[in-house]
């Protein structure tokens, strides 16, 4: 095989630009519940909870809009823990968990170690999953829904709203959202109020996650909710060579060489 030397400059060019891949994180639920398990939560210190959005004192786990329902997830004491309901097939794309609601209280999904730890690589990636709404019937008025991450049992956390609208009954909504500072909010457990999330306490969370929720309360008034979760995928895009990227570019060296070699032949 002959290499000319448009050729060859073509394969080394090639080689040279960034090719990129997607790092993630995905839980897909083919084989089981992956380590996600369910907590519902009694939300703590926080009187604005209330339908309306202001509370007369004491607490409450009727949550009615996304500034109402955040708090619960980090500012709460645990009601239960409980195992998600794994189902083979019948998902978003093959098994997904789900689970009842236990109670009157607040119910998040919780991941598993893989979603854990060192995250900082995911700034800026991409957080998908969807959901489902497997109870037939009414179920009254519904609420956005957040994801929150947490560093240390009382350290700081961030939360990033999703869903402006309920899942299907019966079927999949796909939800995303992106981790992104932009996007990131902080709460003010005192006084109720979110902010936009500053550069360090978004980069230390991520740092060092040590707690993974997606809410599942659509329904806050409604204890017979069944919140079905499949495909959760954490996805960062990251300018790396995939081993491949090498071999091309091993190729085009190889051939700039021989051309370089047969016209010092020629020439001399």
């Amino acid at each position: 095989m002959k290499f000319s030397s448009k050729i060859a400059a073509a394969l080394v060019t090639v080689a040279l630009a960034p090719a990129a891949f997607a790092q993630q994180i995905v839980s897909d639920f083919a084989s089981g519940a992956e380590g996600w398990s369910v907590e519902e939560m009694q939300v703590r210190g926080v009187t604005f909870l209330y339908q309306g959005g202001n509370g007369s004192g004491g607490t409450s786990a009727m949550c009615f809009s996304v500034a109402g329902c955040m708090p619960a997830i980090f500012d709460r004491t645990n009601v239960g823990a409980y195992a998600p309901t794994w189902a083979a097939s019948g998902g978003a794309s093959s098994g997904y968990i789900s689970r009842t609601d236990p109670g009157a209280f607040f119910m998040a999904f919780k991941a598993g170690s893989e979603f854990l730890g060192n995250l900082s690589a995911y700034a800026g990636g991409n957080l998908s999953f969807a959901q489902s709404v497997l109870t037939p019937g009414s179920l009254g008025t519904h609420t956005s829904q957040f994801v929150g991450l947490q560093s240390g049992a009382n350290g700081p956390a961030i939360y990033f709203a999703f869903g402006g609208s309920a899942p299907a009954q019966g079927g999949w909504t796909n939800y995303s959202t992106t981790l992104s500072l932009a996007n990131a909010l902080v709460l003010n457990a005192s006084t109720g109020a979110f902010s936009a999330a500053d550069a360090t306490t978004f980069a230390n969370v991520l740092a060092n996650v040590t707690d993974f929720r997606i809410s599942a309360e659509w329904y806050p008034a409604s204890s017979s909710e069944v919140i079905g979760l499949d495909s959760v995928a954490l996805t960062a895009v990251t300018a790396v060579p995939e081993p491949g990227t090498y071999a091309l570019m091993g190729l085009g060296l190889v051939a700039v060489g021989a051309l370089k070699r047969r016209r010092a032949l020629k020439a001399g």
